[in-house]
């Protein structure tokens, strides 16, 4: 492909500076969501039982909404290494 000295942005219309919006997640929204889990499914790639999160949501759920586990990988667009899938 030859150089070109045509700026990408002639070629972008209608950008949007913010296209995803979302909202922090909320214990009890953790809590709803994780009912919906069909137990007896085979471990994920983080090896943790359905079965072993549904019994011990009632403790989870709290940190994960409000230790900011969830919500702070959200605000900040960062997702760990270890959760992502390769």
């Amino acid at each position: 492909m030859p150089p070109s000295n045509i700026s990408l942005d002639n070629f972008l219309t209608n950008r949007v500076s913010q296209s995803i919006f979302l909202k922090p997640v909320t214990e009890d929204e953790i809590k709803r969501l994780s009912t919906a889990f069909k137990a007896g499914k085979a471990s994920g790639f983080d090896g943790v039982n359905i079965a072993d999160i549904k019994s011990n949501i009632e403790t989870l759920a709290k940190p994960l909404s409000h230790g900011h586990v969830i919500n702070l990988s959200i605000s900040a667009g960062i997702v760990p290494n270890s959760v992502k899938l390769t």
